[in-house]
């Protein structure tokens, strides 16, 4: 056995292990907790391909709508079906099946796109580390069933299938390499129909930068895309029965007849800095839907005299030309509101009033190291092209939800690859790093200090829209 080949075993022991590990928390933990899903998002996802039940069997055109994508609801459905009739409970297929993917999206896919396997138990113990934080903070995303982790996954897998190392290559492994590269594009895609730019992108990249005009290269562009439209057939049956047209698309323009889902999201982020969900039973507020209302915007709305039902995309970049200093201060709280955890239950908040401070700090510190980091990778010219594309491809269906109004959930991606980087990927104790750290610690320092400072008050203005102290540490003091 040579170096590789040992290396590569070890490598494939450290990674199973890290996995078992991961996999078997999450599920103690799910069944420890034994979380329903009676809130808004997650009982629409986990219901709504009930209408697909029929006296008769099942009826996949009784679908109810075209603007969600049917995959994702119908993969829950027949989770349900089968973990009623094995386990006499409607929930544990699914704590299974999460439990399998998230952990299988940090063990293997992640260090597998980004070229760096865990090799040793010093990378094993943080790619565990990087898990818990993520899990810590957004358990809710584990616990719930909604689309944006599953959208994650899908894309990754894909990425994950075209970068496996095939030991023999033959026609039949690139064929079904392809075809499993189409099927989960196409999942991400229906799953969340911003994964499409991400997907687009990619192809473009392929074709013009690792097309060698092979054999090989042919017949994975053709299964890729016969994989894609195998796995699109449901949605397009659903979308010929409503529309009389066969087509593989997210018909998103469905949502009102008169309306865009993206010109709606696109209008709600000009009046709406964050968004919440509320479900706590002590009436800190007096429905579901926190807005935290953006008063610059309404401001603008109300000059303009938009109307959400007939907001078209050339009255939103004309508002970049005649209010370009209100929209970059409208984007810029966007970002600082998706870049803040502020609650310990993201999905669902139950007390809106909690200590904000250690999460706040928490994070800020986090994103002040990866970008630490990512100035002096950049400042030494260690850029990593490669890597740096597929960052840019999984991160771009997040980024691109800025203007809309933000949920944190629509950036949890970029908060996984934060974490990934910053507490497993980047290596801190190279020589050439803490020569850099100790040359520039000082304007490091201010920096940090200037950053804090506009980032609380972008906040406290934020967040003083819940009619609490913004970063109130205890409440009994």
């Amino acid at each position: 056995m040579n170096f590789k080949e040992l290396m590569h075993k070890e490598s494939r022991f450290y990674s199973l292990f890290a996995y078992l590990i991961l996999v078997i928390g999450t599920l103690l933990y799910l069944f420890i907790d034994n979380m329903s899903f009676p809130y808004y998002d997650s009982w629409y996802y986990w219901h709504i391909a009930d209408p697909i039940k029929t006296p008769d069997g099942y009826d996949l055109y009784a679908f109810p709508n075209t603007f969600r994508g049917c995959i994702y609801p119908i993969l829950l459905f027949f989770s349900r079906v089968v973990s009623l009739n094995l386990f006499d409970n409607e929930f544990w297929i699914f704590r299974i099946v999460i439990s399998m993917c998230v952990p299988f999206l940090f063990v293997y896919e992640l260090p597998t796109i980004f070229n760096k396997k865990i090799k040793s138990l010093s990378e094993l113990i943080r790619i565990v580390v990087v898990y818990i934080v993520f899990a810590f903070i957004f358990s809710d995303f584990i616990k719930y069933p909604l689309s944006d982790i599953f959208a994650l996954f899908f894309l990754c897998t894909a990425f994950y299938c075209y970068n496996l190392e095939l030991k023999h290559k033959s026609i039949v492994k690139s064929i079904i390499k392809g075809f499993c590269v189409g099927c989960f594009f196409y999942l991400a895609y229906n799953t969340r129909v911003a994964f499409i730019m991400a997907i687009g992108l990619s192809v473009v990249i392929y074709l013009f930068f690792a097309f060698k005009k092979k054999l090989f290269d042919y017949l994975l562009i053709i299964s890729v895309f016969v994989g894609a439209s195998i796995t699109s057939l449901p949605q397009i049956l659903i979308n010929h029965h409503y529309t009389e047209v066969y087509s593989p698309r997210v018909l998103t323009e469905n949502h009102n007849p008169h309306q865009k889902l993206e010109m709606l999201q696109l209008f709600w982020g000009l009046r709406v800095d964050m968004y919440e969900t509320y479900v706590g039973k002590d009436q800190q507020w007096p429905e579901p839907g926190v807005n935290f209302i953006d008063r610059a915007g309404h401001e603008i709305i109300e000059r303009e005299h938009f109307d959400k039902d007939h907001f078209t995309l050339a009255e939103y970049f004309s508002l970049y030309i005649k209010y370009p200093l209100d929209m970059i201060g409208i984007m810029s709280k966007h970002l600082v509101a998706y870049m803040t955890p502020k609650y310990y239950d993201l999905g669902y908040v139950y007390n809106l009033k909690n200590d904000r401070t250690f999460l706040f700090l928490f994070s800020i510190m986090i994103w002040f190291v990866g970008g630490g980091y990512a100035v002096y990778a950049i400042s030494k010219g260690n850029i990593n092209i490669r890597n740096t594309l597929y960052l840019l491809l999984l991160a771009l269906p997040f980024l691109a939800q800025v203007p809309g109004a933000p949920e944190i959930r629509f950036f949890l991606g970029i908060y996984v690859l934060c974490y990934f980087f910053v507490f497993y990927y980047n290596s801190y104790s190279n020589r050439s790093f803490l020569t850099w750290l100790k040359k520039n610690w000082i304007g490091l320092i201010v920096t940090f200090c200037i950053i804090l400072m506009l980032w609380l008050g972008l906040m406290s203005e934020l967040l003083a829209n819940d009619r609490a102290v913004p970063f109130l540490i205890n409440d009994h003091i």
